[in-house]
């Protein structure tokens, strides 16, 4: 097919989005939670690692999405940040989708 690149969209990691199709998910206040930028162990049970490796073997780069935390006009970037370097340090991603970004004043620039 010529697939170059496959995104795991919202729900492959350990918290819950406002999306989620289960109740109970956010997009606040994700950092109370500290794994919930790492793969859902019941979806990934080994990770993501054999993932990326099965994409890889097929030419394929495996992206993710993810959606900053926007508490106090996005005051935890780093901490967003140190989530998506961990994602490439650990798995070799190195392609998100960043999404639900909503610049609402100049605090969040």
């Amino acid at each position: 097919m010529g697939i170059t690149h496959f995104q795991i969209d919202d729900g492959w990691q350990s918290g819950r989005s406002a999306n989620s199709a289960f109740a109970g998910g956010t997009l606040t206040k994700i950092w109370d939670n500290p794994n919930y930028w790492k793969p859902d162990p019941v979806k990934f049970p080994h990770g993501l690692g054999v993932v990326v490796q099965r994409g890889k073997a097929l030419g394929i780069n495996v992206c993710l999405w993810f959606n900053p935390s926007k508490d106090d006009s996005y005051a935890h970037w780093q901490n967003d940040a140190e989530a998506l370097i961990s994602l490439y340090k650990n798995y070799g991603i190195n392609t998100f989708k960043i999404d639900g970004v909503q610049v609402t004043d100049k605090k969040a620039k």
